[in-house]
């Protein structure tokens, strides 16, 4: 179950409907379990229908009740002038040939719609999209009057707060997609990885994170990120393609964890030049840590490449993976490269922790203490453990 959503009436509104002419709208809110009018106005939320397809934008409906005899008014933005007044266009006629133009006071009537007695107001909120499985959801209304603002004439501005109901809006894959939902998925997924072009870490993990959530349909999309000319673009790619491919995180958030997209990774370590992008690879192929034994030898290989590489950081990332990926090939490869004090530079102590947490003991920096524990202990040292 999602986490219950709040949203804050404002003039965002996209739409206003009359009962009387949108009966469709008024046959959602049949059976709605209404809120308790205990300061003369009820607020109730409705949709079209409680389950959809998770790409598919969701019109959350809302109902005003007015249930006294009196008008009452509702202020839906705090500045009318960003509201309804800023839609409205005047013309006017030019008075003695000078420009003229209108500064707006007194009732505030711009920004306020009436409800009559016993009457009742529609509102569709703007498109929301849902997270996979269900979400409960409610809305709030709320004013206070600053003293500074003039009363409607006429009329009562209503003050308090109101919540509405709870309803549960359940989204959900699909198997089969039609042509329609093949390009809503297109469009959003693209509309994510857009977001790692903008520079911001921010944004891009918060765009990591829905591309992952929707992992049973965004792999496809991200494998041709791979190639792409922008570096940001490629190395966010790399990422979610490896945090889709975490059985561990699958199981714990809920997503379809996929794997398919080893060979891919792996093409693009050989590929790439820039050893960022490459660590990067190196980074994501600790995700891939159950495969069969062919592909476990591929990225074998590519972890002791990268243990051998130039690049300092990419030396240590290749050997920190594949101490845990695979320590019967991780344990000699990186004592041997202890050898030299400069190999791993500023992270050696960093990778003689993994190399202890790897093997259980502790001989310091010494090489040849290591060399002769490995010799009488590889046997017992397995893939995996």
């Amino acid at each position: 179950m999602g986490t219950p959503t709040w949203v804050r009436i404002s003039m965002s509104i996209v739409g206003l409907f009359c009962g009387s002419l949108f009966a469709g709208v008024e046959e959602m809110f049949a059976g709605i379990q209404s809120p308790p009018a205990e300061t003369g106005l009820v607020l109730e939320i409705a949709v079209p229908k409680p389950t959809c397809f998770v790409f598919e934008s969701v019109t959350v409906f809302a109902r005003f009740r007015n249930t006294g005899d009196n008008t009452i008014a509702l202020v839906l933005e705090d500045d009318g002038r960003r509201g309804i007044a800023n839609t409205i266009r005047w013309n006017l006629s030019v008075a003695d040939g000078k420009r003229h133009v209108l500064y707006t006071s007194g009732s505030m009537a711009e920004h306020v719609l009436l409800i009559p007695g016993h009457g009742m107001m529609y509102v569709a909120l703007p498109d929301k999209m849902f997270p996979t499985g269900m979400t409960e959801l409610s809305i709030e209304y709320q004013y206070s009057q600053d003293s500074s603002q003039p009363p409607l004439a006429g009329t009562e501005i209503w003050q308090g707060t109101i919540r509405s109901n709870t309803i549960a809006i359940t989204s959900e894959n699909k198997e089969t997609l039609t042509p329609d939902e093949q390009k809503q998925v297109r469009e959003e997924i693209s509309r994510h990885i857009a977001l790692f072009r903008s520079g911001d870490s921010a944004t891009a993990y918060l765009a990591e994170n829905h591309l992952v959530a929707l992992s049973k349909y965004s792999v496809p999309i991200l494998l041709t990120c791979l190639k792409d000319e922008d570096f940001q673009v490629r190395a966010h790619a790399i990422r979610v393609l490896g945090r889709i491919a975490n059985r561990g995180g699958a199981e714990a958030e809920g997503f379809v964890r996929d794997v398919s997209s080893l060979d891919d990774l792996i093409a693009t370590y050989d590929r790439e030049r820039d050893p960022e992008i490459k660590e990067r690879v190196i980074g994501a192929l600790l995700n891939f840590d159950d495969m069969p034994s062919e592909k476990h030898r591929r990225i074998v290989r590519i972890l002791r490449e990268a243990l051998s590489h130039t690049n300092k950081s990419l030396r240590n990332a290749g050997g920190a993976v594949l101490l845990r990926v695979s320590p019967n090939d991780g344990i000699p490869e990186v004592i041997d490269k202890m050898s030299d004090p400069a190999y791993f530079g500023e992270e050696q102590r960093n990778t003689l922790e993994l190399l202890k947490k790897a093997t259980g003991q502790d001989f310091g920096t010494s090489t040849n203490k290591w060399k002769a524990w490995w010799q009488e202990n590889k046997d017992k040292i397995t893939a995996g453990d």
